[in-house]
């Protein structure tokens, strides 16, 4: 089991997932079909100014075993957060390149009918690593900020590959633009 760290209402789990299988997930959106990520707000629209992404449609047999490592790791999410887990949104795999981002956003409008307003923890799976000043990586950039309600100031998380970051739906935060490379991710919404 990977090691938890619980940093003011974030669920950090170090190798959630094994290199193997964030490799085979990397291959498979290599060999996916992509399309710009969309932006849920009332209405689904895409603005590259806001969200710089793609959403990576991948082999249903890959998306299978992703979505069953998620689904082991429900449980601990669930602990962690004093919630049940009634389902989820569904794994989505997102491509950033050079010049990705995502603007400050939360991922749960609480308005019914919004599309969102079930989503209660928000769910993130790196499949590779960023560049810090302490480790080499794939990419550049693509620092995840969280804007939790007790800070002032953003949480910066670097992104490590195989590293599950868990959080309120409702948090503000964003994905500073990619400056070299490609960042893959496996993202959910946990109802």
């Amino acid at each position: 089991m990977a090691m938890t760290s619980r940093v003011g209402g974030v669920l950090l789990l170090p190798n959630a997932w094994p290199p193997d299988l964030c490799l085979e997930v990397r291959h498979a959106m290599d060999d996916g079909e992509a399309e710009p990520a969309e932006i849920v707000e009332g209405d689904i629209t895409l603005d590259d100014t806001v969200r710089r992404a793609f959403d990576v449609s991948i082999d249903p047999g890959v998306l299978g075993r992703l979505e069953d490592a998620l689904q082991g790791l429900r449980p601990q999410i669930a602990d962690f957060f004093h919630v049940a887990i009634t389902g989820s949104v569904g794994a989505t795999c997102l491509r950033y390149i050079e010049g990705g981002h995502y603007l400050q956003h939360r991922d749960c409008d609480p308005r019914p009918g919004s599309g969102t307003e079930d989503r209660r923890v928000s769910v993130i799976v790196w499949l590779n690593s960023a560049a810090s000043h302490t480790t080499a990586g794939e990419f550049q950039g693509g620092t995840l900020n969280l804007f939790a309600p007790d800070s002032a100031e953003p949480r910066a998380i670097i992104p490590v590959a195989g590293t599950l970051v868990a959080f309120p739906s409702e948090w503000p935060h964003e994905v500073l633009p990619v400056t070299h490379g490609t960042r893959d991710v496996v993202v959910d919404w946990l109802l």
